[in-house]
């Protein structure tokens, strides 16, 4: 039963299943993409339970954002991420946006979760929150945990 304020189409119903047996039949965590205001986003489910923040990622192919949150999920699994990870910010997201932004995560977890943004850097090394930042990085990656 999704939790009050979510209105769940029956295409997300069943991708949210899927996820759910995906879980219950061993995997650590799963992935799963979204679009948001026209922008691509993926997004770990399964993390919590292993009482890790689950982890998003904005403005990536499909295909390289999945690769990238198996790598830094099964590493942060192993223990081999120590709070740092190379050409990345770590960012929280305010649990009300999260639960906006994954409704799979708010379903699955009835609500208890915590979800942070990677962030990139553009090709200079400039986060988004830097001076002079590439405007197009900026346009790919919306900034969740500002809002």
């Amino acid at each position: 039963m999704p939790p009050k304020g979510h209105i769940v189409s029956p295409e997300d119903q069943a991708k949210i299943l899927v996820l759910a047996v995906h879980l219950d039949n061993g995997h650590d965590f799963v992935i799963t993409n979204m679009i948001h205001k026209s922008c691509r986003y993926s997004y770990t489910v399964g993390l919590t339970r292993h009482k890790i923040p689950e982890i998003l990622v904005a403005g990536l192919k499909q295909q390289t954002a999945m690769e990238l949150l198996t790598d830094i999920g099964n590493k942060l699994l192993k223990k081999e991420v120590a709070g740092e990870l190379p050409l990345y910010e770590v960012r929280p997201i305010k649990h009300t946006v999260a639960q906006d932004l994954a409704p799979a995560l708010d379903i699955l977890t009835r609500g208890d979760f915590q979800l942070v943004q990677i962030v990139r850097h553009d090709k200079r090394g400039r986060f988004p929150w830097d001076s002079e930042c590439d405007q197009s990085l900026l346009k790919s990656q919306p900034s969740f945990w500002l809002q």
